[in-house]
């Protein structure tokens, strides 16, 4: 055993310390912690620990709120409160600039924190094992943390037992992805999806549940039933439509101020104001939404 203060926290799960000299990563900790640790692996530049007990708490520190923690490896900072959640993630962005392209930036007002730090996520992506377990795996593991709830998906969002049960061991992830008031889901399949496979997802789909469509992927092989399509809000009133299992950003709430930097900067006149001529650009006039109007001007 050997004792540790952590000074820093990492892009991922670990808290940074140093141990005669040698920088010492701890899954779990926070700023400001003294921890007792016992290392796991050593490595020529660094060593990994393992806390067996808080000596003392940093002042950021709280205990989890999620059930499943510390063993599910799902979310890397519930030990920190938001606010220093923001205030670490900020730190580390202005931390990357000023090493990569000798930019000083002020951390102050880097990150815009979210309207809410749980129910947010519209999309989740679940492992799946024997007996349609689900969850996420443990830290530094490949085994499976049962889950039964995840604190950081959106209420719509439901476990997808009947689907993973159906599938058993052919599917290995399941995402689970909020849209219009309804749910789809994309099960990620060891092998191309044959009949039975198919069947099964005709069944779950029928049980109704919420669920509009499934997606049964395989490498390039992709098998749709019903509506798999999303309605991805990119501005009050303007609404576009993507297909469940392409990428799209997970917190639509901070979406929405994203996209209305973007515009906002592409605009004439703004931050990233474009050769092209914005005049033609309908938003300059004040008519219809920047999202809309401004693809052309910016294109």
């Amino acid at each position: 055993m050997a004792e540790v203060e952590i000074s820093a926290m990492t892009f991922g799960p670990y808290g940074v310390g140093r141990i005669d000299g040698k920088t010492v990563m701890v899954p779990n900790a926070a700023p400001g912690d003294q921890l007792e640790v016992e290392l796991s692996r050593a490595h020529r530049d660094y060593a990994i620990g393992r806390i067996a007990r808080i000596l003392r708490g940093g002042p950021d520190r709280r205990e989890p709120p999620c059930p499943f923690l510390p063993r599910c490896g799902g979310c890397d900072w519930q030990q920190l409160n938001y606010p220093a959640q923001v205030r670490v993630k900020a730190e580390l962005v202005a931390a990357e600039f000023r090493h990569a392209l000798k930019l000083e930036l002020d951390p102050g007002d880097l990150v815009e924190p979210a309207p809410a730090e749980f129910g947010y996520r519209a999309r989740i992506r679940l492992k799946t094992g024997a007996n349609g377990v689900l969850g996420f795996h443990e830290l530094g593991s490949n085994s499976i943390v049962e889950i039964d709830r995840c604190m950081v998906a959106a209420a719509e969002l439901k476990l997808p037992s009947a689907l993973a049960k159906a599938l058993g061991r052919r599917c290995r992830e399941i995402e689970v992805v909020a849209g219009r008031g309804r749910q789809i889901l994309i099960a990620h399949l060891g092998k191309p999806p044959a009949a039975p496979e198919i069947a099964y997802a005709r069944r779950v789909l029928e049980t109704g549940q919420g669920v509009a469509g499934i997606v049964l992927r395989a490498g390039k092989s992709r098998e749709v039933i019903g509506d798999a399509k999303v309605g991805l809000e990119v501005e009050p009133g303007i609404v576009i439509e993507a297909d469940a299992d392409l990428f799209s950003q997970v917190n639509r709430a901070q979406n929405l101020k994203l996209v209305a930097t973007a515009m906002e900067m592409a605009a004439p006149g703004g931050a990233a104001r474009r050769a092209r001529d914005g005049s033609r650009c309908g938003c300059a006039r004040g008519g219809g939404g920047r999202a809309k109007c401004c693809a052309d001007a910016v294109a």
